[in-house]
């Protein structure tokens, strides 16, 4: 029985956090026996927020992906085969069928029933996978294959194996596209030894065996190695932190390919704006947080920009160490910032474009959100929302459970806790219904007092 996520049945934390990705007009169906969803929402324990966060990894999953095939190919039309292969239920298979005909598309997955899914569900073709790297079955090659996380999981036995199986599935100058966790993500990155290679056996997936399948870190003297004996002659381009500013990217062709200085996939600082809001008429507070995982540092500054021009520049950014644990086993210093800003005399907030980016010591930007003015507040409006009604479900709950307890017999303790309950939902839903018609008139929706 499969998460639907239609426009009348759309998650609202979706909604609120991915308004790009609903607007693309990709299918967002997620299959309830999808691990990698799965793992978001064992990392984060709420379905809207893991959803969120399932969405995104795979559209910034691809958007890189897209990128590297621009770059080899020069236009997506030329990709008349590609498959996304180790493709689960579809997190990143679900963008490529979007912006390329499914009838060009194969996903591969050991598990029949992922495939079987994604065919029904997106359109694509379907290719089973299999244990043993020289048991795949293919047919015609394909002028680029797509691994996102494979070579994340795979012991020394079959690392290589897995490459040049792969690397014979690609048609003359096509690309071979797979992504690897880098040492230098660990802690104790010497722990990887001299050949730059560690294998742990522990894995969130719960249906392979995790000597086959469990936690690799592979640096790139080791990587290069491999790809010389599995590809030999073929060009190797690296990547550092390319795929979501976290696993390393390799791009492996053969013959002449263009320039890899041109393909700018390097990392950016990265963030989020947890408040946007209008103090008086014309002036905007904004607040959030932004990490550099690239280098771990903490970011130099974040910046706003009104209609193209910066506007305000943070403070010295203060040290955010609760959003430290989003990014569990990095070293990264995440940072908490603040912005106020005049908005332009007479222009609609509809009109004004908006842009907040953090920059990091190297004076790379990464671009934390982008709209108008007025969306920049509705989203932040909607986020409100959600998290006063998240916090007032947890309350409701607790305060429920203790009027079930057995303990409390009294009929006078029953009607105080239960007259509490009722003024708690009172008085918070009364006040964010205020904030809410109060902006919306200031932005002229509504007439509503």
């Amino acid at each position: 029985m499969p998460f639907a996520h239609t426009p009348d049945q759309l998650d609202p934390y979706v909604a609120a956090l991915c308004p790009e990705i609903v607007s693309s007009g990709a299918d967002l169906t997620v299959d309830e026996e999808d691990e990698m969803f799965r793992l978001f929402l064992h990392r984060q324990w709420h379905h809207g927020s893991a959803l969120s966060s399932y969405f995104r990894s795979g559209w910034l999953l691809w958007s890189t992906l897209r990128a590297a095939l621009t770059w080899r190919f020069g236009t997506l039309d030329r990709v008349t085969r590609l498959l996304d292969f180790a493709a689960g239920y579809g997190r990143v298979t679900r963008f490529i069928a979007h912006d390329l005909p499914p009838a060009r598309v194969w996903a591969s997955d050991i598990d029949a029933r992922a495939v079987s899914f994604q065919m029904q569900r997106l359109g694509v073709r379907g290719l089973v996978s299999t244990a043993a790297p020289e048991e795949l079955p293919a047919a015609e090659p394909f002028d680029a294959v797509l691994v996102s996380s494979l070579f994340t999981h795979l012991p020394e036995a079959t690392f290589g194996r897995w490459l040049a199986r792969l690397w014979a599935l690609v048609a003359p100058g096509g690309l071979l596209a797979f992504s690897v966790h880098d040492p230098s993500l660990r802690p104790d990155a010497a722990a990887a030894g001299g050949d730059g290679f560690l294998f742990e056996a522990t894995s969130e997936d719960r249906a392979l065996p995790a000597a086959d399948y469990g936690s690799t870190w592979a640096g790139e003297p080791y990587v290069r190695r491999a790809l010389a004996a599995a590809a030999p002659g073929a060009a190797v381009h690296r990547f550092r932190r390319a795929l979501c500013n976290h696993q390393d990217l390799y791009l492996v062709v053969d013959g002449l390919a263009p320039d890899p200085a041109a393909l700018d996939l390097g990392g950016r600082p990265e963030g989020f704006v947890e408040t946007c809001r209008l103090l008086g008429a014309r002036r905007l507070a904004l607040q959030g947080w932004a990490v550099d995982r690239m280098d771990g540092a903490p970011i130099a500054r974040v910046e706003a920009l009104l209609d193209g021009a910066v506007t305000a520049v943070s403070p010295e950014p203060v040290l955010r160490p609760d959003v430290a644990s989003l990014f569990p086993g990095e070293r990264v210093e995440t940072v908490g910032w603040s912005l106020r800003l005049d908005l332009p005399q007479g222009a609609p907030l509809a009109a004004t474009s908006l842009v907040v980016r953090a920059v990091d010591n190297a004076g790379r930007a990464g671009v934390l959100a982008e709209g108008s003015v007025e969306a920049a507040l509705l989203r932040a409006a909607r986020l409100d929302f959600l998290a006063i009604g998240a916090e007032l479900d947890r309350t409701r709950i607790g305060l429920q459970a203790k009027i079930d307890e057995q303990s409390l017999s009294h009929a006078h303790d029953l009607g105080v806790l239960r007259t509490r309950l009722a003024a708690m939902e009172a008085s918070r839903f009364w006040k964010l219904r205020d904030r809410w018609f109060a902006l919306k008139r200031l932005l002229r929706r509504t007439d509503q007092p």
